[in-house]
């Protein structure tokens, strides 16, 4: 069980999408064996570590990522850590947009590092878009399937919402037809008529 800590927390702000492991804790995983990176796996997400940080027992996950897990900050979990090199390398990656971005934004360059940071991913998955407030991204496609290790060798392909297309406009009504208002020069059913008299004046 380790306390898992979210990064709002740290008296140095941390913005990486990294996990911090403290220092005993980065100890003792490397005691039995070594990785060129470990990974550490809360629930269902998987998150590479960074550089260890802080004394005790504990893990600094970015905030994003306890919201996806469903985790507490200060609570403990039941941890588990493996090497990246028991993990399947990713080989393509197709991410969908989903919100606006602006045109001059290169969304794969944005993404570069901090994909780097996070180190592995899998289909489903949504993270946010660095930089973008709102924006966040569909893990649409992952090969080979399953969780996969990002070592920056995979193609990544990004798809932006289509634009919702506007409605037409209501068609204008048609003109009123004149043809079937009623003819005042034909005689009424009624018998009624209009005026056909002389008008005088009260004062002739």
């Amino acid at each position: 069980m380790i306390k898992v800590y979210s990064k709002l927390f740290m008296e140095e702000e941390d913005e990486t999408w990294s996990a911090r492991p403290s220092r005993e804790l980065m100890e003792r995983m490397h005691r039995n064996e070594d990785s060129m990176r470990w990974i550490a796996v809360l629930g269902n997400i998987h998150i590479a570590l960074g550089d260890p940080i802080g004394d005790g027992v504990a893990l600094y996950v970015p905030q994003w990522i306890m919201d996806s897990a469903g985790m507490e900050s200060g609570e403990e979990y039941d941890i588990q850590f493996v090497r990246c090199e028991e993990m399947p390398k990713a080989v393509r990656i197709g991410l969908k947009i989903i919100g606006n971005i602006p045109d001059d934004i290169d969304i794969k360059e944005l993404l570069e590092e901090p994909l780097s940071q996070l180190g592995v991913i899998e289909e489903g998955q949504i993270i946010p878009a660095p930089v973008l407030e709102g924006v966040h991204l569909l893990v649409q496609i992952c090969e080979p399937a399953g969780a996969v290790f990002l070592d920056g060798e995979a193609s990544l392909e990004i798809e932006t919402d289509a634009p919702v297309p506007l409605a037409p406009p209501a068609p204008a009504p048609a003109p009123e037809d004149f043809e079937s208002l009623p003819d005042i020069s034909m005689p009424n059913p009624t018998g009624w008529r209009p005026f056909q008299g002389i008008g005088r004046r009260l004062c002739d």
